[in-house]
């Protein structure tokens, strides 16, 4: 009984442990700094279509934990004309039991220039 409560504790805490810690907006322009920094050296062309963007909306991280149930967290910037304008999340809650998929266990973080 004790090694069920202890899965179920872990479960817990890599599920739904993102959703409980919110950066703040200091903390996420730094991040969103960052990733707009490092899209510009990675990806070709990826000053001058920053240039042409009217507005870039950037989620530098997005965290993947689970086991058969998880989810997806991410705390990213809308910037209009170089200026952040708003702060938004990203959650998603997935199951996969029952979409017929290999079960999805253990965590992920996931960053990428140009998105996932």
């Amino acid at each position: 009984m004790k090694k069920l409560a202890l899965i179920v504790i872990c479960w817990v805490t890599l599920a739904y442990g993102p959703f409980l810690y919110a950066a703040s907006a200091t903390e996420i322009d730094i991040k969103v700094d960052a990733a707009v920094e490092r899209f510009k050296s990675e990806v070709q062309g990826g000053a001058a279509f920053l240039k042409k963007a009217s507005g870039l909306l950037v989620f530098p991280e997005v965290m993947k934990a689970g086991f058969g149930i998880g989810g997806e967290y991410g705390e990213g910037a809308l910037r209009v004309n170089g200026k952040t304008v708003d702060y938004l999340q990203y959650r998603r809650r997935f199951n996969r039991f029952s979409t017929g998929r290999a079960v999805e266990n253990g965590g992920a973080g996931i960053s990428e220039p140009g998105g996932t």
